[in-house]
């Protein structure tokens, strides 16, 4: 059996996980981006709701060189290729039991990527169920890793245009 390689902890955070104050961002490393449900899509026959899972819009992000701009190029994402990605309690990754459901369908639309989640039947679940049902949860948010970037600069800023590679999404607090 191999040894489980403990992650270090995550940078911390601020205003929804858009600014991320830390240390520089390795290709590879994973990376959260804010997205939005939309708790009103929710379906109890289908135990499906949707939501816009990035606009690829830019944030602002910091390395050893100082702030940036960290703009998702969507382009390069195939909505197809999403489906069947796991959809995750506030991207804690440690344990399967954090698994709520999947991603069964994923398209482009005016507002970004669109996907529709569905959550699982285990009883753990069910209270998450719940919470989107009454659009208490309305937040999403991605988990990627960067494939490749390169950097501009726009407007006397630095700016890295990433191609993601999407790992999951995830139900999160704000």
């Amino acid at each position: 059996m191999s040894a489980h390689r403990r992650l270090p902890p995550a940078p911390p955070r601020r205003e929804r996980d858009d600014v991320t104050v830390g240390e520089a961002l390795p290709m590879g490393e994973h990376r959260v981006r804010s997205a939005t449900a939309r708790p009103s899509t929710w379906n109890p026959m289908t135990r499906t709701v949707e939501g816009v899972i990035s606009t690829g819009a830019g944030v602002v992000r910091r390395d050893s060189r100082g702030s940036f701009i960290e703009r998702l190029d969507l382009s390069t994402i195939d909505p197809e290729a999403l489906v069947d990605l796991p959809v995750i309690d506030g991207h804690a990754t440690g344990s399967v039991r954090n698994v709520v459901g999947i991603i069964t369908a994923a398209r482009r639309e005016a507002e970004g990527l669109v996907a529709v989640l569905r959550i699982g039947l285990a009883d753990d679940a069910e209270p998450i169920a719940q919470r989107i049902a009454e659009g208490l949860i309305k937040n999403l948010s991605i988990g990627y890793a960067a494939t490749s970037e390169r950097e501009s600069v726009v407007d006397g800023r630095r700016v890295k245009t990433v191609v993601p590679r999407i790992r999951e999404i995830s139900l999160v607090v704000n």
